[in-house]
């Protein structure tokens, strides 16, 4: 004699074998997914070295502008004083 329950049984059965499925089938795509993003942020750490080397280019390159142009300041005003100050002396 058959169990009267026993129809159910086999039928929750067959839905846990699908739900383990889709379990993992979800873990699945959840690693895919990882491993995308980890594919993405090892790009923008990439992108951030090179800006990085481009930032620390331009400092430099500022650094050395401002250097000159103290340096032609300064003879500017060299080339501006001195006349001033031979008139002033009679020479």
């Amino acid at each position: 004699m058959q169990h009267p329950y026993e129809p159910f049984e086999r039928r929750l059965a067959g839905v846990e074998v699908g739900i383990a499925r889709l379990e993992g089938r979800v873990d699945q795509g959840f690693t895919d997914m990882r491993d995308r993003f980890s594919s993405i942020d090892g790009r923008f750490d990439s992108i951030d070295r090179r800006f990085d080397g481009v930032e620390r280019r331009f400092d430099t390159l500022e650094q050395n502008m401002d250097r000159h142009f103290f340096w032609i300041l300064s003879l500017v005003i060299v080339s501006i004083l001195l006349p001033v100050a031979a008139r002033l002396t009679g020479h």
